[in-house]
């Protein structure tokens, strides 16, 4: 399952476009003047027209508030196209703008959005996500489903469980303190993790009680799935370009991507 290229074009589109509109327009000086030392540190959280700034992922732009919004915005022009009755639809928090979607909306959207997508893929999705009282999953876990694909595909699992593993764990958990151990199973296999790889890991971290995990020990969990996941694929790459690229968007991304 990948994003579709036409979906990735559109909304990298839309966050520059964001981006540019929000960017400070900088006065031309009348004349060349020295520039005083540590005079940058004042355009600090700018997006300045460096390499850092050029060499974002599509996840780069996605994890981001600009992003968030623009996936949203994507997700409901799309879904508005729909002439089925609107009660399949409602929105659950005006001030974050989170909306449920039933089934069929949800898997017209995952194909919209997704290449080779399955039916089980997509049943397994709302098995995980819908909420209890109306069946239904929001456009966040929409969202982060389409944030943890886009991290695959340029080995950024890791930066993708930092940011939103607790967000997940709470999605998943339904008001517990515990997650069980077949839903972190399904969960796994959504993110195409075999079972035997979970339960293996879950036994070498020397998890505690099996049946039932804490947010700690989920993180514990996925953190080396994703790692052993990204070590494999950065062996693979022919040149150490992409390694050294996730290692940089790892020492930036932490503190500046978080949007929840």
């Amino acid at each position: 399952m990948n994003l579709r290229p036409e979906f990735v074009a559109t909304i990298n589109k839309n966050v520059k476009e964001a981006e540019r509109k929000s960017a400070p327009v900088l006065k031309p000086a009348l004349k060349k003047v020295p520039t005083p030392k540590g005079s940058l540190s004042k355009l600090q959280g700018f997006n300045l027209p460096d390499n850092s700034v050029k060499d974002r992922s599509f996840f780069d732009l996605a994890a981001s508030s600009l992003g968030y919004h623009e996936v949203l915005n994507w997700i409901m022009k799309k879904v508005t196209l729909l002439d089925v009755p609107t009660e399949g639809m409602a929105k659950v928090d005006k001030d974050s703008e989170v909306h449920e979607f039933d089934e069929y909306r949800m898997q017209y959207i995952f194909r919209e959005i997704f290449t080779e997508v399955q039916e089980n893929q997509m049943q397994d999705f709302f098995d995980l996500f819908e909420a209890k009282l109306s069946a239904k999953v929001t456009s966040v876990e929409l969202y982060l489903i389409i944030a943890y694909v886009a991290s695959t595909e340029t080995l950024q699992t890791l930066d993708f469980l930092h940011i939103f593993g607790e967000t997940i764990f709470n999605s998943l958990c339904g008001g517990q303190n515990y997650l069980s151990n077949a839903r972190v199973r399904t969960f796994g296999k959504l993110l195409g993790v075999s079972e035997r790889k979970l339960l293996n890991t879950v036994r070498e971290l020397g998890v505690k009680d099996e049946s039932n995990l804490s947010f700690e020990e989920f993180e514990m969990v996925f953190y080396s799935v994703f790692e052993e996941m990204e070590s494999s694929l950065a062996k693979s790459s022919l040149t150490g370009v992409l390694n050294q690229k996730k290692e940089h968007k790892m020492r930036t991304c932490k503190s500046t991507c978080n949007i929840f």
